[in-house]
């Protein structure tokens, strides 16, 4: 349990330093071309899954282990990492 406390803190500052570092890179290269906007799309739908499962693991770190979360799981997960998205985007 003190391991999965341990990374879930340590995921959840580098989801935001890529966040950032997302948004700046996509700022600066737009200029450069479809292939690196399509690059930069994917890495921006990772991070969203990321901070997902990050949720699902704050909620039941046992999922690690056991079982795939249900549908209201998943849900509740999403709005998490949304809401979470806009309060640091209001930042």
């Amino acid at each position: 349990s003190g391991e999965i406390d341990a990374i879930v803190v340590n995921m959840g500052e580098v989801l935001k330093q890529l966040g950032a570092l997302g948004a700046e890179t996509r700022s600066l290269l737009k200029a450069d071309g479809p292939a690196i906007d399509a690059a930069l799309k994917a890495l921006q739908r990772n991070l969203e899954s990321s901070e997902e499962l990050l949720e699902l693991l704050k909620a039941k770190p046992n999922r690690v282990l056991w079982g795939t979360p249900s549908e209201a799981e998943q849900e509740a997960a999403r709005r998490k990492a949304q809401a979470a998205r806009e309060g640091a985007a209001r930042k």
